[in-house]
């Protein structure tokens, strides 16, 4: 059922799948581009099923030739709190407000921890030719594991790159199972099982973020709560993906949380040659959404200000891009040796601001943290590894497996494909 709306009125926006998107309904200037006429009229066209979302959509139709062109309109960007775009964050702890709490703080050392400890042991392994190239983890761990903390795993969405997984245990063990597999090189690695809401590790640089955007947009057309984050490094801002990305989410005013970690090195390449941005936060100002600057070693401040992007976004307010500043305290990955770029007397210092020895320090002082709880939450994290690690070698793994998922069926030539890869294979002796 259709009906001609006022002229000018945003109403529907066609899916083109037998469906629309109902939005508020709001005056829009009237214009258009037909080839027959210049006057547009707008057409609802309502089906059930599709939730209310808030961006301005218009429907002109042709009085005419009465095709429908359905099109975004831009509106006023979401006001930010101060007059400037971007703000640099601190923590709040010592204020009126106690986010998080000293026990939350200690469960965030705890996962810092184990994931510092296992990414050791992965790196002597890949040294060993056991496992494929790794990304150490070390000078991350405040960021990503403080910024996961501050989610709903029911609810929210974990989107990856690629050193972030270890960090990532507060979603469940299949996060961990499932990159010792991806670390063999099994195609299952490639595939986090529901419910758990994290995607797959991602190693082409800043292909997540629009995944990120889709995921968040997807949450509001179903009327589902939650946010998506996503993280990315500050060499994938350089990437067409993140403003384009970025871009889309302010328009749609998308649940979602950008979080640049911006370790200082993209590689090999130094901040200052990849952007001659003030900061990373400062981006956000092209996309019409608050930039925010925290300090990535500081695991509260990150808590703190990933659960404030979390509230707004919840609450309408749209996307937030957080810039974490940290300093990368190991290699790019280990196919990397940083000591032909990296200034020693930098290392050094960054080395003294170890986010784990940050954190410890300061719980040890708390009488919450000791040299015992850090022997035993290394002795669990090595021995979470090793049964992951076997578990993931003793999977089974079909002979034809690369061919499986990339069709819903296989076409007539992957089954011959498959056919002649199968009839290949030597016997086995009785």
């Amino acid at each position: 059922m259709s009906h001609p709306g006022e002229a000018g009125h945003a109403v529907f926006l066609s899916t083109g799948i037998g469906g629309v998107i109902p939005v508020n309904h709001r005056r829009l200037p009237v214009g258009g581009t037909g080839a027959c006429c210049g006057v547009h009229n707008s057409e609802a066209r309502q089906f059930p099923g599709l939730g209310r979302v808030d961006f301005p959509v218009t429907c002109d139709t042709c009085d005419r030739c009465r095709s429908t062109t359905p099109r975004l309109v831009s509106t006023p960007s979401t006001p930010l709190r101060s007059g400037s775009h971007t703000r640099v964050r601190h923590s709040r702890r010592g204020g009126p407000v106690s986010i998080p709490s000293d026990a939350q703080l200690r469960e965030i050392l705890v996962d810092m921890v184990t994931a510092r400890t296992q990414s050791g042991r992965l790196w002597n392994m890949q040294r060993q030719g056991q496992v494929g190239t790794v990304a150490p983890i070390d000078g991350h761990e405040a960021t990503i594991v403080a910024a996961t903390h501050a989610l709903d795993t029911d609810h929210d969405w974990v989107v990856p790159q690629y050193r972030e997984p270890l960090a990532l245990r507060r979603y469940g063990p299949e996060i961990l199972e499932r990159f010792m597999l991806y670390s063999l090189g099994h195609p299952a690695g490639g595939h986090i099982p529901d419910p758990i809401r994290v995607l797959p590790n991602q190693i082409s640089l800043g292909t997540q973020i629009p995944h990120a955007v889709g995921i968040a947009w997807g949450m509001v057309l179903r009327s589902e709560p939650g946010v998506a984050l996503v993280f990315f490094g500050d060499g994938s801002s350089s990437e067409g993906d993140f403003y384009e990305a970025g871009n889309l989410a302010g328009v749609l005013n998308a649940p979602v949380v950008m979080v640049c970690v911006n370790n200082q090195w993209a590689i090999s390449t130094p901040v200052h040659l990849q952007t001659a941005a003030e900061s990373f936060a400062d981006k956000a100002a092209g996309f019409g959404i608050p930039g925010v600057k925290v300090d990535g070693n500081d695991a509260a401040a990150v808590y703190d200000a990933v659960d404030e992007a979390r509230k707004r976004a919840l609450a309408g307010g749209g996307p937030t891009l957080i810039e974490a500043t940290i300093y990368r305290l190991g290699a790019h990955t280990t196919a990397d040796d940083p000591t032909r770029y990296v200034p020693p007397e930098d290392l050094e210092a960054a080395r003294r601001d170890d986010p784990v020895l940050r954190l410890g320090t300061h719980l040890r002082e708390l009488g919450m943290w000791d040299d015992g709880a850090q022997q035993e939450t290394e002795a669990v994290a090595l021995e979470l590894l090793d049964r992951a690690v076997e578990a993931a070698r003793s999977t089974p793994l079909a002979a034809d497996a690369l061919l499986d998922h990339c069709f819903a069926a296989d076409t007539q030539r992957l089954a011959q494909q498959r056919s002649h890869l199968l009839a290949s294979r030597p016997t086995e002796p009785q």
